[in-house]
């Protein structure tokens, strides 16, 4: 059902720089993730922003912070409370009457965000 929330061609590059290709891709490296290093993890995720392109194009930010990595993934910067963050955007299309992901981009944060 995952898999369900993106087009059949969609692109998603990874926090480390990986580019999965089409639904199926996406899907089945999430189901490995889940399956292996990321069996027992935990996701808090914040909508940071959301901005309509056109009636068709809309772009959401989100805020991710995943808890239960042992160890860590590679190139994964964990924070105090030993969570891994990363920024997700999404780019998601109207095609008909459904809306889903048409392209994902997920970056490790380095270090905590800076007071606002």
């Amino acid at each position: 059902a995952y898999g369900m929330a993106y087009w059949e061609d969609a692109e998603l590059v990874d926090p480390t720089g990986a580019i999965w290709s089409g639904r199926e891709a996406i899907r089945d490296m999430h189901v490995a993730l889940w399956q292996g290093p990321g069996v027992g993890t935990r996701v808090a995720a914040t909508v940071r922003r959301v901005r309509k392109l056109s009636p068709t194009l809309l772009i959401a930010d989100l805020d991710i912070a995943v808890s239960g990595f042992d160890p860590p993934p590679p190139g994964a910067f964990p924070h105090s409370d030993g969570s891994v963050r990363t920024h997700l955007k999404h780019v998601i299309e109207k095609r008909g009457d459904d809306w889903k992901i048409l392209a994902s981009q997920n970056t490790f944060v380095a270090t905590p965000p800076l007071a606002r």
